[in-house]
Formats: structure tokens, sequence, C-alpha cells
């Protein structure tokens, strides 16, 4: 469950690849060591720019009325739940955000 306006923090360490709107709609894409893409989307606002350094778990934005996350291992769209039950989960003020462990750790195909 999200609340508008609440804090998004970032799912991943790495640089910010993605900082603005798509159709009308806020996103903000930071790409981690390994290239793993990890994209927060439906965002009112956000707070990093392309080019930045993040951290998993700064703040990077601050939620809509729904938040979306997904996340991208070479080119392909993997089920971020998969990355939740390995990595690490930060809860923070009811938006679920997820720090996938390194890469190496998944199984992709």
């Amino acid at each position: 469950m999200t609340v508008p306006g609440n804090l998004v923090q970032a799912g991943v360490s790495g640089v910010v690849s993605f900082a603005g709107q798509v159709g009308g709609e806020i996103y903000v894409v930071v790409r981690d060591r390994n290239g793993v893409l990890v994209t927060h989307g439906y965002l009112s606002e956000a707070h990093v720019h392309t080019g930045e350094s993040v951290t998993v778990g700064d703040e990077i934005g601050r939620v809509n009325e729904r938040l979306y996350f997904g996340v991208r291992i070479d080119g392909q769209y993997v089920d971020p739940m998969r990355c939740m039950s390995e990595g690490t989960v930060i809860a923070r003020r009811a938006i679920l955000i997820s720090a996938p462990p390194r890469r190496t750790a998944w199984s992709t195909r």
C-alpha cells in the first residue's frame, strides 16, 4: 500500500541513469555496478538527477498514488518479487523497496 507523498528510497546502490518524465509520469532509474537497472516509477517528484550516485535507502523522491518498481537484467525484465526474496528488503512509511543482491546471486534463465 502506498500513501501519496510518502518518501521513496533507492532500491539499489548505483548511478541514476534517468530521472524525469515519461508519458506524464516521473521515473527514477538506477544502474548498479553490475548493470542491473532498477526503476522506481509513478513518482510525484524526483529528488535526484541523472548522473548522481545513490546508496540503498537514499531518498530519491515521493510517491504519487501508486509505486512502480521494476528490475531489468541484461535488458530483460525480471520479477521484482524474486529480487525481494533474495535481497534486503527495506520498508519505510508503507512503501516497500527492495535492495537486490549482487547479480551473481540471481538465476535469470
